[in-house]
């Protein structure tokens, strides 16, 4: 049997800047106003998210999925255009279901964050 590897931590210490950064932070902010920062970027992200959802759909709706279909066939066809048609479309489509997972996860996070007590 193998004996049992070290696994590094997968989260790397922060570098100086980054530590002095959270210092300034800790030492500068409320918790009010890193709970208003957080909810604005928030927002911000969820603009962007809608600004991207219909380039995803619109993209996925405009690919032809009938490459090679002609009016006496009988079924899908089965090419490797039209293949990597499908293929395309649903890297394109699990694209879009992420973005609209991202936007529930704000009001999530909001609610979670306004009725701890715990810090940020």
């Amino acid at each position: 049997m193998n004996s049992p590897t070290r696994h590094s931590d997968p989260v790397r210490p922060l570098s100086a800047k980054e530590r002095h950064l959270v210092d300034h932070i800790d030492r500068t902010w409320s918790r009010a106003y890193a709970l208003s920062e957080l909810k604005s970027h928030l927002q911000i992200a969820i603009e962007i998210e809608l600004a991207t959802i219909p380039i995803y759909l619109y993209t996925y709706y405009s690919i032809d999925r009938t490459l090679g279909l002609t009016s006496t066939a009988a079924s899908f066809p089965n090419t490797p255009l039209s293949r990597f048609a499908d293929q395309a479309g649903a890297v394109i489509m699990s694209v879009a279901v992420e973005e609209m997972l991202h936007m529930c996860c704000r009001p999530i996070f909001c609610i979670h964050w306004a009725n701890s007590r715990s810090s940020i």
